[in-house]
């Protein structure tokens, strides 16, 4: 596979576990009992979850990339 392929699964696994981890830890106005209809997050801790989604795409892609480079699994 060549090195266009694995950047483009890695982006894959990123996005896909990015979604995952962005509602995690989040709380909104009105769970502080504040009176308003906003729907952002009090504090987003936006810095912290990107490295957590790079971590676990990483993983994502390392096993991809073993199952790849080591033939684990046949298609055929």
């Amino acid at each position: 596979m060549t090195i266009i392929g694995h950047l483009v699964i890695f982006l894959i696994a990123w996005l896909l576990t990015f979604f995952i981890v962005l509602p995690w830890g989040r709380t909104g106005h009105h769970d502080g009992g504040e009176d308003c209809r906003a729907a952002s997050p009090v504090k987003a801790k936006m810095g912290r979850k990107l490295l957590i989604t790079t971590g676990i795409a990483v993983v994502i892609w390392a096993i991809f990339w073993a199952v790849a480079a080591f033939h684990l699994i046949s298609v055929s």
